[in-house]
């Protein structure tokens, strides 16, 4: 006897169900999973830190917590806005008040128009002084322009400007190359915040980084004269990061300050502070 098969299976070929496997999905670790993250992107990603700097008797110290004005990863565009709180240690050499304010909102924009091509673009206005008298002459607008070239998979080049809009540095040209040669290297050698970052685990990374530390302030000295500070110093930093599930990052920085200077906008009690040691604890986007 001959069985034929049902006519469905005749002209379609089909094979039953019930004998059809699904294809095996490979499930990824946790660390896979972190390791797999794109890298970061924008320019100065920093959502808070809290910064010590030492210092006692004559040597100028100061303990910082700031929030930035920075988006999170997650966003292309929107309102950003930071605060910041500071609390001074000396000096005994000259006039300061004991904590200073800032204050800042604006807009941020940064996105890939292409896979070549993108920007981070912010413009904020700021109020940054000790608020006992008028703050007026503490009003600034920082921002920064930076677009990205990809020009391949490990190189993108970076460059346009920042506007600190301080007393001693107006504008700096932002310039470098962020090379990725292997999966646990990352090169920012980009001006004038360089880093490189070698991680050590899917979790863990070390740096290296450099900066230009500082701002400047409208302040109360004695007398009531009103009058406008700047600090400034150039830092070198070590620190320690560990990456969290949902991105981003946190750690500590320890790091070497110098080249410091305390400049009065009225020339009375300019001062030069040694070099300090710096703490940091940081929150990175």
């Amino acid at each position: 006897m001959v069985i034929e098969a049902p006519a469905a299976e005749k002209m379609t070929g089909a094979i039953p169900l019930d004998v059809v496997e699904e294809p095996v999905v490979p499930s990824l670790t946790e660390d896979e999973l972190l390791a797999m993250q794109p890298p970061p992107f924008g320019y100065n990603l920093r959502d808070s830190d809290n910064t010590w700097l030492v210092g006692s008797g004559d040597k100028f110290g100061m303990f910082s917590l700031q929030t930035y004005p920075t988006l999170p990863q997650d966003k292309k565009s929107g309102v950003i806005s930071g605060i910041g709180i500071h609390w001074l240690n000396g000096p005994i050499v000259t006039d300061m008040p004991p904590r200073l304010l800032d204050f800042q909102i604006g807009w941020q924009s940064r996105q890939w128009l292409s896979e070549t091509f993108g920007y981070d673009f912010t413009a904020r206005v700021g109020a940054f002084g000790d608020f006992e008298g008028s703050a007026r002459d503490g009003v600034r607008f920082p921002g920064h322009a930076v677009g990205y070239y990809r020009w391949d998979c490990q190189c993108d080049i970076v460059f346009g400007i920042e506007y600190l809009d301080r007393d001693d540095v107006q504008l700096l040209p932002v310039a470098g190359l962020i090379l990725t040669p292997r999966d646990d290297l990352r090169l920012e050698l980009v001006f004038p915040r360089p880093r490189v970052e070698l991680r050590v685990s899917s979790h863990s990374s070390i740096y290296l980084a450099g900066e230009l530390g500082g701002g400047t302030w409208d302040i109360e000295r004695l007398n009531d004269v009103d009058d406008v500070v700047t600090y400034r110093d150039l830092r070198l930093l070590v620190g320690i990061a560990n990456r969290r599930e949902k991105g981003g990052e946190g750690g500590i920085e320890i790091g070497y300050s110098f080249d410091r200077e305390l400049t009065y906008r009225s020339g009375l009690g300019d001062y030069s502070p040694g070099s300090t040691l710096l703490i940091r604890f940081i929150e990175r986007y």
